[in-house]
């Protein structure tokens, strides 16, 4: 079992970041911001879409699960 695996069956199930995650590995086409706690449709539909078409924040919508640059920049801040 992967560490990132370890960590999420100890959090407690409805933790966003836990659900965003969730959404992720399950390939799911509607995604959990873990900062706005929205859900939305990225960008492309799959992530292999995403890694070979999109721009940093359309990978980044399968990669971490942030929706946004703003929500992105809202939880680690600004470059």
């Amino acid at each position: 079992m992967r560490p990132i695996d370890i960590l999420l069956e100890g959090m407690p199930g409805n933790t966003p970041i836990k659900i965003a995650r969730e959404a992720i590995i399950a390939g799911r086409t509607r995604l959990f911001c873990p900062q706005c706690l929205k859900n939305y449709t990225p960008a492309f539909a799959t992530k292999e879409q995403a890694m070979a078409n999109g721009n940093a924040i359309e990978r980044e919508q399968w990669i971490t699960g942030y929706c946004s640059d703003k929500c992105w920049d809202e939880c680690f801040g600004e470059e």
